[in-house]
């Protein structure tokens, strides 16, 4: 309960830290002379960036930003949460998975804070692409927390996905990862390098903003960079792994019902230098089919509970 309490006053605290911080914002805040203030309809605004960022600078923001957020410091949760969004069209290099999803995962935490708990399980739907088996510390999101839930119901949601044209020169980074696959219903964070890994793009998309321009590599052609497929869940791994098991033990109960028909068949019956063979072949397949049942119900079991880890 003191959780939910702490966490609605913190999201008020939110509100108007961020009503604020717009409010200086807008006064007086010069562009880097030849940036582009907006794009042709259709097109991604160009970056306005006051300084560039390293992965270093992003490292830093993300540990202020669990240190804010576990603290209960509104203004100073804001205040990375801020810097993250600055830094992500301004960064020097790409991301790794896990600082992509991290940076997901913050907006995620922003989203609930403003009563939106649709968009911040879109937010944690997209940081599970990339790392699929993460769990908050209970000192960051307490167990039983609404957020928890939120988080929770993430790994079922389905979402589309947009097969995306390759890079003729480098590679394309979809939330720290090499991949094709953009997600249409789910913020990403994309970014594209040349060959000599250099960043030519890096933003945050959210739906429906188009992809930057880049030269696609043509269709058939043969790419230096191995793009990776989405990775499966582990809750809906080990529910693959109970169809696997579930069928292997019905073929193994069928077989062991053959075999103590044979034993027991008194019209062809076995001979009896091989009834020991077929009892033993008999009991051995019935229990391990019976193995096989009681595995597959564990991986139901454990699959289920998998979600809330």
């Amino acid at each position: 309960m003191r959780c939910s309490v702490l966490l609605t006053a913190l999201s008020c605290a939110w509100l108007s830290a961020s009503s604020a911080a717009m409010a200086a914002d807008s006064e007086g805040s010069e562009p880097v002379e030849g940036a582009a203030d907006s794009a042709p309809d259709g097109e991604l605004d160009a970056p306005v960036c006051e300084r560039i960022f390293s992965v270093d600078d992003v490292e830093a923001i993300l540990e202020f930003a669990s240190d804010t957020w576990a603290s209960l410091d509104a203004q100073g949760f804001l205040a990375s949460t801020a810097r993250l969004q600055e830094a992500v069209p301004c960064l020097e290099a790409p991301l790794s998975g896990r600082q992509a999803a991290e940076i997901l995962r913050w907006e995620a935490l922003g989203a609930f804070m403003e009563r939106d708990a649709e968009g911040a399980a879109r937010w944690f739907a997209s940081a599970r692409l990339v790392d699929p088996y993460f769990r908050f510390p209970s000192h960051v999101v307490p167990a039983g927390n609404p957020l928890s839930e939120v988080y929770d119901a993430s790994a079922d949601l389905s979402g589309a996905f947009s097969e995306l044209r390759p890079p003729a020169d480098g590679a394309l980074q979809l939330n720290g990862r090499l991949s094709l696959q953009r997600p249409d219903d789910w913020p990403v964070i994309v970014q594209i390098t040349d060959s000599n890994s250099k960043l030519t793009y890096t933003g945050l998309l959210m739906p429906g903003d188009p992809m930057p321009d880049y030269a696609a590599a043509p269709e058939g052609a043969n790419l230096n960079v191995k793009y990776d497929s989405q990775p499966i869940p582990l809750h809906k791994a080990l529910h693959y792994s109970a169809v696997g098991t579930g069928a292997v033990s019905v073929v193994l109960w069928a077989a062991g019902v053959s075999a103590k028909s044979s034993f027991n068949n008194t019209t062809d019956p076995v001979p009896f230098n091989e009834l020991s063979g077929t009892r033993a072949r008999a009991n051995t397949l019935t229990g391990t089919s019976l193995f096989m049942a009681v595995a597959t119900g564990a991986l139901v079991v454990v699959g289920n509970k998998s979600r809330s880890w």
